[in-house]
């Protein structure tokens, strides 16, 4: 029976620090995290939320909406759009001239200059909400979502029965990330201002045990908290990330051990503020250490190094004397002893290959392998 997907929910709230408008900076560096380290993950986040849905639905509703559709939706947000500004005025200018049957030559133009004036600005709103998506980091999330391997948690905005204000949008997000740290399914990873809202739901008694998402919590908080200190984690995009997954997929499931290990010997919560220095404390205590074996261990089981620090016959020997038997038949033992040498370097040859295999296994169990490769991978 295959195991189920190891997934993560990622939680994060809008940043406001941000200078140029909408960002998803934090919202892509945990995704990050989430899928270098899980099979799947959810992304529960209402600024992502609202880019993305706001972007499908400029496209899509290009199609699927009437002209009248349109000219009403249009009208309602012409106080924004340049443009458009006049065309609330116009609306009832605008019904009426559908419902007539016969027009004259002048009303024609006139509708048809209304609906070009909605039609253009239309396709500025579009444009304008694109543009700010693929700002704000929103390509390579929805490369992401694409991908199959994250989901955009909803937030009730595509749910008919609610209308979308920013209440409703509040309730879902907290109903998510309490839901999260109750479902056994899912490792909880949360950015400052989600745990900050979780613990106050603790501190006022919203919530019983919480002890089972904790643990869970806590594992990938700490995992994140290492994959932040690789270099050049922050400048990686997405589709990088995935593709380092892809390849160093089969040694996860050791590192996801370490990280259950060494969470243990954490107290606090991954969303209380003093995770940090406890993850510090690991990455000093276990995890440096671990991976400066791996750096040793790899520095002296290199194929290279082993062949030509501990035997000092060469493999390219046998090539003069194989040519030398072809042209100097009579000096036979002479070629039998060349050929004795060229034998024995080949076999010191694979003496070495199998040490340098046995070696590599041995790098490649170590629970910390698949950091450090992800580490050189990134560069």
């Amino acid at each position: 029976m295959p195991s189920r997907p190891f997934h993560v929910t990622v939680g994060t709230t809008p940043d406001n620090r941000s200078r140029e408008g909408v960002s998803l900076a934090r919202d892509l560096e945990l995704a990050k995290v989430a899928l270098l380290y899980a099979d799947r993950a959810t992304l529960v986040s209402p600024s992502s939320n609202m880019l993305v849905q706001m972007a499908a639905f400029a496209e899509a509703a290009v199609s699927s909406m009437s002209k009248k559709q349109r000219f009403d939706y249009m009208a309602q947000m012409a106080h924004s759009l340049p443009g458009a500004e006049g065309l609330a005025e116009l609306g009832p200018l605008y019904h009426a001239l559908r419902k007539k049957r016969h027009l004259s030559p002048e009303e024609r133009r006139a509708k048809l200059q209304m609906e070009g004036v909605v039609s253009k600005a239309w396709t500025q709103m579009r444009d304008s909400m694109l543009t700010t998506l693929d700002k704000a980091g929103g390509g390579e999330l929805l490369s992401a979502i694409d991908s199959g391997l994250l989901d955009l948690h909803p937030l009730n905005l595509t749910d008919p029965s609610t209308d979308g204000s920013s209440d409703d949008v509040v309730w879902a997000f907290a109903d998510a990330i309490v839901g999260a740290v109750q479902d056994p399914g899912t490792y909880l990873l949360l950015d400052d201002g989600s745990g900050g809202l979780l613990r106050s739901f603790i501190r006022e008694g919203h919530l019983g045990d919480v002890r089972g998402g904790d643990a869970r919590g806590r594992q990938v908080t700490l995992a994140a908290s290492l994959f932040e200190r690789l270099p050049q984690f922050d400048l990686a995009t997405l589709p990088e990330v995935l593709d380092i997954r892809r390849d160093l997929g089969r040694h996860v499931s050791r590192f996801r051990a370490a990280m259950a290990e060494y969470s243990e010997a954490i107290s606090t919560a991954s969303w209380d503020e003093e995770f940090a220095a406890d993850a510090e404390t690991v990455f000093i205590r276990d995890v440096a250490p671990a991976v400066r074996d791996i750096e040793d261990a790899v520095a002296s089981t290199s194929y290279l190094r082993a062949l030509t620090s501990r035997f000092t016959d060469r493999v390219t020997g046998l090539v003069p004397v194989l040519s030398l038997a072809l042209t100097q038949a009579p000096a036979l033992p002479d070629i039998v002893g060349l050929a004795a040498a060229g034998a024995s370097a080949l076999g010191n040859a694979y003496l070495a290959g199998q040490e340098h295999m046995d070696g590599r296994r041995s790098v490649e169990r170590n629970k910390m392998f698949f950091y450090y490769a992800a580490g050189r991978s990134l560069g």
